[in-house]
């Protein structure tokens, strides 16, 4: 039965098989202790990855997509078979902390207004990797694309957020490592495949608050990330792609003319980071120049 099994963790893992090894040895001692199914969703993986699994992740459901689907329709593969009363998403390119999960797990239990929950989020040196951000409007990525924040901070959460030993109210969770309610997905949806990569968890945040549930990141509840070990084999269509979906996040709910709004801000910001690397001598001046410019060239037909 469904309420036999308190927590379903899913990984969507691509070409990741050296992270997805510690990842999933990371959750071992919870999923052996607890009622708890564990599914990797891998997305047509060419490292390795399907056979490993195979031969050493026995106690895992393996879903294996003959394509490259993307991070929420991925996500939704394994939602869909998932028969725990909690779902945890979790990258692969993380490593669970101490007893992260079981804290993340008795806040929800214990707080049943709670729409999702997320880790906090370290990087590999144990520093803190900031994972929740305010819903984007246009004018908040105005502000954070001309770097105004130096001057006033508005397009994320102040410093002292991040000073917490409570949990906090957020808007939006950073997918590494977020906890749902089985009941708040049912009634929120799943993630909406038009999101291929980046602002899927954004959107579901946003649906989730706007029925009434709070998002709340856990300091308590600590989860390494090593970040973008996937986007990075293909970091410049994964750019472009970041910058495509926050347009079509702006267009779900700001219509088209934010969309267009949103679009001539992030020409603009482009054009002024283009224009700049023509007379910097950094190592990365050309780089910036070149994702620029293909971004200029792109966001016409976002």
């Amino acid at each position: 039965m469904q309420d036999s099994i308190l927590l379903s963790i899913i990984i969507v893992s691509w070409n990741v098989k050296q992270y997805l090894e510690q990842c999933l040895a990371s959750i071992q001692p919870f999923a052996q202790t607890h009622a708890c199914e564990v599914i990797v969703v891998d997305n047509c993986s060419s490292d390795g990855s399907v056979a490993w699994l195979e031969q050493n992740a026995s106690h895992c459901t393996l879903i294996k997509s003959d394509k490259n689907i993307g991070f929420g329709p991925a996500n939704n593969l394994g939602i869909r078979i998932a028969k725990g009363r909690y779902l945890f998403l979790l990258n692969p390119d993380t490593i669970v902390v101490g007893d992260a999960i079981e804290s993340m797990l008795a806040f929800l239990e214990s707080n049943p207004g709670t729409g999702c929950a997320g880790a906090k989020l370290l990087n590999p040196d144990r520093s803190l990797q900031v994972s929740s951000y305010p819903f984007p409007t246009v004018f908040r990525e105005f502000w954070r694309l001309f770097h105004l924040d130096q001057f006033r901070v508005i397009s994320q959460y102040p410093k002292k957020t991040w000073d917490s030993q409570q949990p906090v109210s957020v808007d939006v969770l950073q997918g590494a490592a977020i906890m749902i309610p089985r009941d708040v997905l049912d009634q929120a949806g799943v993630f909406d495949e038009r999101f291929f990569m980046y602002t899927e968890e954004v959107d579901l945040c946003y649906r989730i608050k706007k029925i009434g549930f709070q998002n709340f990141w856990l300091p308590n509840a600590e989860v390494i990330h090593f970040g973008g070990q996937s986007t990075r084999q293909a970091a410049l269509s994964m750019f472009l792609e970041l910058y495509a979906s926050k347009v079509r996040f702006i267009r779900k709910y700001h219509q088209e003319i934010g969309a267009t709004i949103y679009k001539l801000v992030i020409f603009g910001a482009s054009a002024g980071r283009v224009f700049a690397s023509l007379f910097s001598s950094t190592p990365g001046a050309k780089v910036v120049r070149s994702n620029y410019w293909a971004l200029m060239c792109s966001v016409v037909r976002m």
